[in-house]
């Protein structure tokens, strides 16, 4: 029985194909041969780019508009930037729940990020189609509670 099961198993592995001919490896740029693949994001408790630090002041003072998306907000120093612009910036929250108790948003758009901000794209006539094709989400399927 186990037997069979390895066969299976090596079955599907033999089969399994990245876009190229089946056993065959895929194209690798020489750039990405340097060790490990990191996306250009930062992991929790990794510190912030330099950059970071060096423009918040200035962003922060140029800024018109903050728009939260997706985040719990209760990693510092990030957190606070919504404390930190001049009152009168409106600032717009898309997320499926409210963060930041006692903050007060100016509008609060609840629900999958996805689907309301292309709902926001599609009343502004905007196509989000990375491949040119239209992503039309209707309103009913997301609450703006």
């Amino acid at each position: 029985d186990g037997e069979a099961s390895n066969h299976a198993r090596t079955s599907e592995a033999d089969s399994f194909s990245l876009g190229g001919p089946p056993g065959e490896l895929p194209f690798v740029d020489d750039d990405f041969d340097k060790g490990i693949l990191k996306p250009d994001i930062v992991f929790f408790g990794e510190s912030l780019p330099k950059d970071f630090f060096d423009c918040i002041t200035g962003d922060i003072k140029a800024c018109d508009l903050i728009l939260v998306l997706g985040t719990s907000l209760k990693v510092a120093p990030v957190s606070k930037i919504i404390e930190m612009v001049d009152p009168e910036v409106p600032q717009i929250l898309i997320n499926r729940e409210v963060v930041a108790h006692p903050h007060r948003f100016d509008a609060e758009l609840l629900g999958n990020c996805d689907n309301i901000v292309a709902a926001l794209a599609n009343r502004l006539g905007w196509s989000l189609g990375g491949d040119g094709s239209e992503m039309t989400i209707s309103p009913d399927q997301f609450d703006t509670a």
